[in-house]
């Protein structure tokens, strides 16, 4: 059975008559319609008035008498219509003309979901390539995020009073507020077809989302329509700063909002209600490796559609692991290994050691350094983002690394990778790194000759000391 658009509370008006949806069950609605001071409170099929609807949509125009002949013998009607097919007609067609005045934007753009996969996945990166064009409101979860730095805050802000300049505490919107009021903005602007507003929520799973939304929870259930099911009351602060900012808005052409009829639409404007209107998208990132941090539970899930980020090669990106150095024997070493052979080499471990896709490894894990036009990822990067990472998330807990840190006959710890003299100046090395070390360790990960190396005789430094 089609789901209905119709709630308790709602007035619905189709010409001169006037229908109020007084309370409803998983089967009935029931009703008070009112026509030319004729008043009747009727309780109609659920499935009844969908048949209504199905059948003006396959005859738009018709009348509701001309549709209980059409029904006739094809459904239930003649058992349930109870000669209320007036009321039936009405309905029905209310319901298609919402349809027509507020597309269905969610068939077509999700209202909100969760980017999860690896950490470098490129899970930014597809919000962004997806949002393009439209209106953008980023924000960032953290373990001290709360309702107030989500949604608004009072601050000491300076105004001018009686030519002084006096500190006077000023309720301040922050992420939540701005989308919030802005998509707002859009639909009153244009109804039929608002632009669309992007509220953008970074690492999610890092703030306890229940002290974050608080009751905004509700807003996350929306209609067919787009717009949320079920409407709250506005605190008393919000509702003054809400007020002030719909106030600078022009008069919106909106008839209703169909999921809770014209009342509504009048308190929201006044900053009474909240609810979220269907060109309000709240998107967000989740790396899968941090999601002990504030677990999501199932009620907060089922409202989100999720969208898994794979582990891939982006199409045109060529990166390589590039180095030079001096061996420990004198020799020259050159490290040149293909980033993607890399990262599938050290997946292929990470999993096998931790039987998870948590902990590894996305493409966009590191960012290149621009050289001779090719995008590098160097010793240095390699060292700080992938060995720091292995070494204190990884590889702890009793996982074996598959002795991709075994080198020279020894488990080598982070602080090897790093000579213990002092860096001599100059680019070629500036952090003092044990360059053969790093190299060795690329060749123990890629399984493959990329480290041209004369042969390693590492002692407790290293030995390595230039590079490129």
């Amino acid at each position: 059975m089609e789901k209905l658009p119709l709630r308790p509370g709602m007035i619905c008006a189709d010409g001169a008559t006037k229908i109020t949806v007084l309370d409803e069950d998983r089967l009935c609605y029931v009703v008070l319609s009112e026509n030319k001071n004729v008043h009747g409170v009727r309780t109609l099929s659920k499935k009844l008035l969908c048949e209504f609807v199905s059948c003006l949509r396959e005859h738009p125009g018709i009348s509701s008498a001309e549709m209980r002949k059409l029904l006739s013998g094809k459904s239930e009607i003649d058992r349930f219509e109870y000669g209320y097919q007036g009321t039936l007609g009405a309905l029905a067609n209310f319901i298609l003309e919402s349809e027509k005045s507020f597309p269905q934007i969610a068939a077509s753009v999700p209202l909100q979901q969760i980017f999860y996969g690896a950490p470098g996945t490129g899970k930014s990166y597809a919000i962004n390539v997806l949002a393009a064009g439209g209106n953008v409101i980023r924000t960032t979860f953290h373990p001290d995020s709360d309702y107030a730095s989500f949604v608004g805050v009072y601050k000491p802000t300076m105004i001018a009073e009686n030519g002084e300049s006096k500190i006077a505490y000023k309720f301040v919107g922050q992420a939540f507020f701005k989308a919030y009021v802005n998509a707002w903005k859009l639909f009153f602007e244009n109804p039929a077809a608002p632009a669309a507003q992007f509220l953008v929520i970074e690492e999610i799973n890092r703030g306890n989302c229940a002290q974050i939304f608080g009751d905004l929870f509700q807003l996350l259930d929306r209609a067919g329509n787009g717009f949320s099911e079920y409407p709250i009351d506005a605190d008393d602060d919000l509702r003054a700063r809400l007020a002030e900012a719909f106030a600078a808005f022009p008069p919106s052409e909106a008839r209703s909002i169909p999921a809770n009829g014209k009342k509504l639409f009048g308190e929201i404007r006044a900053g009474e209600k909240l609810a979220f209107p269907p060109n309000l998208h709240i998107w967000a990132t989740m790396n899968t490796s941090d999601q002990s941090l504030f677990p999501i539970d199932s009620a907060f899930k089922r409202r989100w559609e999720w969208k898994y980020v794979p582990i891939r090669k982006p199409a045109g990106k060529n990166w390589r692991i590039r180095f030079s150095y001096t061996a420990s024997d004198g020799s020259a070493g050159k490290c040149d290994e293909d980033w993607w052979n890399f990262l599938k080499a050290l997946n292929a471990k990470i999993g096998a050691a931790t039987r998870s896709e948590d902990k590894k490894l996305g493409y966009f894990f590191c960012k290149p350094t621009l050289r001779d036009g090719e995008e590098i990822i160097t010793a240095e990067t390699l060292v700080g983002k992938v060995v720091a990472y292995l070494k204190q998330d990884v590889f702890k807990g009793g996982f074996r690394d598959g002795e991709i840190f075994k080198i020279g006959g020894k488990e080598r710890e982070f602080h090897d990778f790093y000579l213990e003299t002092e860096p001599s100046g100059g680019n070629a090395n500036p952090e003092n790194l044990n360059l053969e070390l790093v190299a060795q360790f690329v060749k123990n990960v890629a399984g493959t000759a990329a480290s041209e190396t004369p042969g390693i005789r590492v002692g407790g430094n290293g030995g390595a000391s230039a590079g490129e």
